[in-house]
């Protein structure tokens, strides 16, 4: 792992070589913006996390706004279970024949209309609380907004509000960690941001599970590199610094002779992309590990009888329970 400070440096040095025209503000800026979408990828082992959720009445669960993707849904009461993601779900589509717990996604948050609450404020750097004006605190209440991840103005990195107090088109938030970015003034907020979504499990019936906790296991945002003894939470520094080096090129404009050798190095050479540092990254970058516990259709553990033949049940001298005692 290397600082932050190591990252501006490096491109720094990269970046002078062809223009003067980047500063070190532009630089860090871009580098954070490179952080984010690398970080978006790919389940980065030391970005990894989980969240119980409590799906509702209706089987609706909203998901953290900071979380980046889902390794996997199991039940909080410690079953083995885990739902398998499906894509484009369509109820009508799918056949109960096939026995197969899901879970997906709906309802994503898609403009700022459909925020949990916008409007304006203003922040200090380093600041626990932020002061919001808005108009469209309607409906919503402070309860509402604790735990959940608001994003200022163009920071791509999310904070999660500790506790809210609001009214009268205005609120203080208090931040669960102090804000570290830029100062702003009269710059827009959004709590929920676009991009946040729903999530629904349904059973082996395709019933949709309600009034249950499941665990969502998947990586959350990292924090935004602001300081130069800041560490990223990646495996190897060269994809960021790489492709902080080719998005300061493109903005400097008239440089894509000088970006394309970066970007080549970034990502390969066509059809040789696994000489990419990118690739080389990821693959260096363990896997999620799953149990692998043989189940049937039925997602029932395989029990081991007298019988020369396996079935399903829940009987003492389960596979599960031959592993465990070992």
């Amino acid at each position: 792992m290397h600082d932050a400070g190591f990252v501006w440096d490096t491109v720094t040095r990269m970046v002078r070589r062809e223009s003067r025209e980047a500063d070190s503000d532009m630089i860090k800026a871009i580098c954070n913006q490179a952080y984010a979408e690398i970080s978006g990828l790919t389940s980065w082992e030391m970005m990894r996390s989980k969240v119980d959720l409590e799906l509702g009445s209706d089987g609706y669960a909203w998901v953290p706004s900071n979380f980046l993707g889902v390794d996997a849904v199991r039940f909080a009461d410690g079953d083995a279970l885990e739902y398998q993601e499906i894509l484009g779900y369509n109820e009508s589509a799918i056949s109960k024949d096939e026995h197969l717990y899901r879970y997906s996604f709906f309802d994503y948050v898609k403009s700022k209309s459909e925020c949990l609450a916008t409007g304006t404020f203003e922040v200090g750097i380093n600041d626990s609380t932020i002061n919001a004006a808005s108009a469209d605190f309607t409906g919503t209440s402070n309860s509402d907004w604790a735990g959940e991840f608001i994003r200022l103005d163009r920071e791509p990195f999310y904070y999660e509000i500790a506790s809210a107090q609001a009214g009268n088109g205005a609120a203080e938030l208090a931040l669960v960690s102090s804000y570290r970015g830029p100062k702003y003034e009269d710059a827009p907020f959004q709590i929920r941001p676009p991009g946040s979504k729903k999530i629904k499990v349904v059973d082996h019936n395709e019933d949709v599970v309600t009034s249950r906790t499941v665990t969502l296991h998947g990586w959350v945002m990292p924090e935004g590199l602001y300081d130069a003894d800041d560490i990223m939470l990646l495996p190897s520094s060269e994809p960021l610094w790489l492709m902080t080096v080719v998005k300061t090129l493109e903005i400097i404009g008239r440089k894509e002779r000088a970006a394309s050798g970066f970007r080549t190095r970034l990502y390969g050479q066509a059809g040789r992309e696994s000489d990419g540092a990118m690739h080389m990254m990821i693959a260096s970058n363990p896997e999620y590990s799953r149990p692998s516990y043989p189940r049937d259709v039925h997602n029932k553990l395989f029990a081991n009888t007298d019988s020369m033949y396996m079935r399903s049940g829940s009987m003492s001298n389960t596979l599960l329970e031959r592993f465990r005692s070992n």
